[in-house]
């Protein structure tokens, strides 16, 4: 359940953040398994504060989830080279917010880290809310 999430989190980010962040082959197939790399990235941030003994609540997962995608992001560009962040703008795709620009590269791959970590993490806190 947590890496179809995360992964579905994941297209939602690639529609929103079009300006400034392509996959390698712009295929579905690529798409489907980065998305799946990021879910599986996003679903060991719980396990990873487990083993370090740390607590598991909203502002270490926030924490966490904010390393790990800038290492999943990080590494994607400059190591492995599956996607593409450059400097482009962000459209929420409502009338009345305007779209941000971003200067270059490395706003983009912090913003999109904070971004993916704060939703994903929002939508753990709401999914254990009964």
């Amino acid at each position: 359940y947590l890496v179809i999430r995360n992964t579905l989190l994941f297209f939602f980010l690639v529609e929103i953040f079009a300006g400034a962040l392509k996959i390698s082959n712009n295929t579905l197939i690529d798409k489907l398994i980065v998305g799946l790399v990021f879910g599986v990235c996003m679903m060991l941030v719980p396990n990873i504060l487990k083993f370090f003994k740390l607590p598991v609540n909203g502002g270490s997962l926030l924490l966490m989830g904010i390393i790990i995608s800038f290492l999943f992001f990080f590494l994607g560009l400059y190591v492995v080279g599956f996607i593409t962040i450059g400097g482009g703008s962000i459209n929420f795709g409502i009338p009345f917010i305007s779209p941000i620009l971003m200067a270059d590269r490395t706003v983009a791959l912090v913003l999109l880290s904070l971004v993916s970590a704060v939703s994903s993490v929002f939508l753990e806190v709401l999914s254990k809310q009964k």
